[in-house]
C-alpha cells in the first residue's frame, strides 16, 4: 500500500524492513524514487504545520 499525502507533498509505504519510507511527490503525482527517506530521519519535523503533524500521525496510524 502506498499513501500519496498532497499535504505532505509525499508518498508513504512500508519497506521490506517495516520501516516506514517516504519520497516526494512530483508534479504529476508520480514518486520521486531516488529521493526516498524514511520518515524517522525526517530533520524538519520543527517546520511542519499543525495540519501537517495530524496528517503524518494518521499515516503513522495507518502503518501501525
Amino acid at each position: 500500500m502506498i499513501i500519496h499525502s498532497e499535504i505532505l507533498a509525499n508518498a508513504f509505504w512500508m519497506d521490506h524492513n517495516n520501516d516506514l519510507c517516504s519520497a516526494p511527490l512530483q508534479v504529476d503525482g508520480t514518486v520521486d524514487d531516488d529521493n526516498m527517506i524514511y520518515v524517522e530521519e525526517w530533520q524538519c519535523m520543527n517546520e511542519l504545520s499543525e495540519a501537517q503533524h495530524e496528517e503524518l500521525d494518521k499515516i503513522i496510524k495507518i502503518f501501525s
